[in-house]
């Protein structure tokens, strides 16, 4: 059995943490334009406007609360990998010193985050979002902690016969 729980899964919850709140972001903005060119048409009937309106006004909320679930969800995962794994405790010199490279790489994506959701066009969508845009801020210093979490579990684990 193939067990996997290391830095890997740090820098791939770092990842899908920036695809996930990109893509969110743009999606909202996506159904917030759909829907001003909804509500200004005569054709479409009252009933079709006001489902459009309900909607995007869930979208912020329900899509927000998903982004903290997965991170949670992401999190939990790699601990329980984490657990699986045994490395020998002298190679927690090599796995910091990554960390630290993996951290400034999540800053990095949380910069690129901040400049899409400052974007003129996204700031309103993006400050509707506060989970999301709270996330990413914190993202390196949140890589760092779950980092060191994980460090903990897999070289105190790794001692054990």
């Amino acid at each position: 059995m193939d067990k996997k729980g290391s830095l890997q899964d740090v820098i791939f919850i770092a990842g899908v943490m920036l695809v996930i709140s990109i893509s969110l972001l743009v999606g909202f903005k996506m159904t917030d334009s759909f829907n001003e060119q909804v509500q200004g048409l005569d054709i479409v009937p009252d009933d079709a406007k006001e489902s459009m309106a309900q909607f995007n006004g869930y979208y912020p909320s329900v899509m927000d609360s998903a982004v903290l679930f997965v991170l949670v969800g992401l999190i939990i995962v790699a601990l329980i990998f984490a657990f699986l794994i045994r490395v020998h405790p002298v190679f927690i010199v090599f796995y910091l010193i990554l960390l630290v490279v993996i951290v400034f790489i999540s800053a990095i994506f949380s910069n690129i985050y901040e400049q899409v959701s400052q974007d003129p066009n996204m700031i309103a969508q993006a400050s509707q979002l506060t989970f999301t845009s709270n996330i990413m801020n914190f993202l390196p210093f949140i890589i760092g902690i779950v980092g060191f979490i994980i460090a903990i579990v897999m070289f105190k684990r790794g001692g054990e016969r």
